[in-house]
């Protein structure tokens, strides 16, 4: 420990804003996901999001763990979400063993390393950590998924970890009607690179237009450029999606103004 006794008050303070620098928490900009959207098959469910929090790109696998996602990662406190957290396979191996649970995947000889939907860390000196084993309610009912939770839990216990179900109950009800609305903009089959391609367009009247409503904006575009009624509303909520639009979902979506949207770069170049 070094003394301070002897030094000038700004050598004081400058000593201090080290060492709070050096305990800050820093993300992994390395960290890789146990499973990703290119690695899972697709029912359409699967989102790549751009991380405010951690600066990576994170993959959520269902509308739900998307919607968890979004609130965690709007969360201040929240430092750090590791999706898709993959687990030592010989930890679980032995934990299924002494469990008597049949390790996923549960009808192939070759097992592979489980996954939790999210892994996270709170700010504060502890940088205490939790997991989120994100499901609806209704899917909570099987014993597979039972014996899975029950797994997970136990390996993510040995390292200090609780594990924490979260279902559609546990989301803010303003929030959830605002994820909704967004989802409804149907992703299947989409020309991701033609929608990436507005981006800028609709980037650049929000910018010209910081205190007016997004809303009127969009309608202002289509007529600028001819087109259906709708259709810029309806890109811009599939590219919130894609993680190229940022908003506060906790807000009502028709009183957000320009200034309220965040383009989101690396996601477009991901």
């Amino acid at each position: 420990m070094l003394s301070t006794t002897n030094m000038s008050g700004e050598a004081q303070m400058s000593l201090k804003l080290n060492e709070i620098v050096e305990e800050a928490y820093v993300p992994d900009k390395d960290y890789q996901p146990g499973a990703t959207v290119h690695t899972v098959s697709s029912k359409g469910q699967m989102r790549r999001v751009k991380s405010r929090t951690t600066g990576r790109i994170e993959h959520t696998l269902s509308l739900l763990e998307y919607m968890v996602f979004i609130i965690l990662d709007m969360d201040p406190q929240v430092v750090d979400i590791q999706s898709q957290y993959p687990h030592d396979l010989k930890t679980t191996l032995k934990l299924a063993h002494d469990l008597g649970i049949n390790h996923s995947p549960q009808y192939e000889p070759e097992k592979k390393p489980l996954t939790t939907d999210f892994v996270v860390t709170l700010d504060g000196p502890e940088h205490e950590m939790f997991g989120v084993y994100v499901k609806y309610v209704q899917d909570l009912k099987g014993w597979r998924t039972i014996e899975k939770l029950q797994l997970e839990r136990a390996s993510l216990a040995r390292l200090g970890i609780p594990l924490y179900v979260v279902t559609e109950e546990q989301i803010c009800r303003k929030t959830h009607r605002t994820l909704e609305w967004i989802i409804g903009a149907n992703l299947d089959d989409c020309d991701v690179d033609e929608l990436y391609s507005h981006v800028a367009t609709i980037e650049n009247v929000f910018l010209s237009n910081p205190d007016e409503r997004i809303h009127n904006l969009l309608v202002a575009l289509d007529e600028e450029k001819g087109g259906q009624d709708g259709t810029y509303l309806y890109r811009f909520k599939q590219l919130v999606q894609l993680g190229a639009f940022f908003l506060k979902f906790d807000r009502d979506f028709f009183d957000l103004r320009g200034a309220d949207i965040q383009v989101v770069n690396e996601v477009l170049h991901a």
